[in-house]
């Protein structure tokens, strides 16, 4: 039973639980699964084998559709930092441009403003297409989705496949004090010892919380193992300075 209570958003269900609809698709053999979030501005998809399909896999499909139709504009989509390098890769292999903003959707939606762009949003699912809104929609997103596998009468997997996801790793890292440990001289270094190790096949991106003394580590790389190491390398130098108080569950 459904018992709303003004606290319980999201809680164990929606776009935050897509395990969930995972589960639903099997059961049912459903050619795809859609999970929204509490306000139904983010929309995470699943394919008829119960994989979930992320929101840069959602614009990466999508931009690769528009632009087949010439109706991507400029040939551009925008992101956040927070994409995944595979989603960057894709574009790139099929000559569409990508614009990075910082992290939040109303930076994305002042890029496409700005620049006059139709299609951006974020790794959570929350996307935004100019053309019909300006702030992200997920039953939007969801009808552009299977207006696409109509279309191309091409299973989920199948176009989802198009855009394949490095493996990424995030921990959080509480520390003493947010710029002084990105400012660190030994953390800068095993950052950049990172970024140099990695090369073109993966990266590492450190990001302050905007609302706790928490530092946010990632890497993503051709193996899990791969980023776990890179992700604790970092990590390590911020014990090393000092600024490290515990690396949050």
């Amino acid at each position: 039973a459904v018992r709303p209570d003004g606290l319980n958003i999201n809680d164990g269900c929606g776009a935050t639980h897509p395990e969930n609809i995972s589960k639903l698709v099997l059961e049912h053999k459903a050619d795809c699964g859609i999970a929204l979030d509490g306000d139904a501005d983010r929309v995470i998809f699943c394919d008829s084998d119960g994989v979930e399909v992320n929101g840069d896999r959602i614009i990466g499909m999508i931009a690769l559709d528009l632009k087949k139709r010439g109706r991507l504009a400029a040939d551009t989509v925008v992101v956040t930092g927070m994409s995944n390098l595979g989603l960057h890769r894709a574009m790139k292999e099929n000559g569409i441009s990508v614009e990075v903003t910082d992290v939040g959707d109303r930076y994305v939606i002042e890029r496409m403003r700005e620049k006059g762009f139709n299609v951006g949003g974020e790794q959570s699912g929350h996307i935004i297409f100019r053309k019909y809104a300006h702030t992200g929609d997920g039953l939007i997103t969801a009808l552009m989705l299977m207006q696409v596998m109509i279309d191309t009468q091409l299973p989920l997997s199948v176009l989802a496949a198009g855009v394949t996801m490095y493996p990424q790793v995030l921990k959080n890292v509480r520390v003493d004090d947010k710029d002084g440990t990105l400012a660190d001289a030994a953390v800068q270094a095993a950052v950049d010892a990172c970024t140099a190790e990695l090369g073109d096949s993966g990266r590492v991106l450190l990001r302050k919380s905007g609302t706790e003394p928490v530092l946010r580590v990632m890497a993503e790389a051709g193996t899990a193992e791969e980023c776990e190491k890179q992700v604790d390398r970092i990590i390590a130098a911020m014990e090393k300075s000092g600024h490290l108080i515990e690396v949050k569950k």
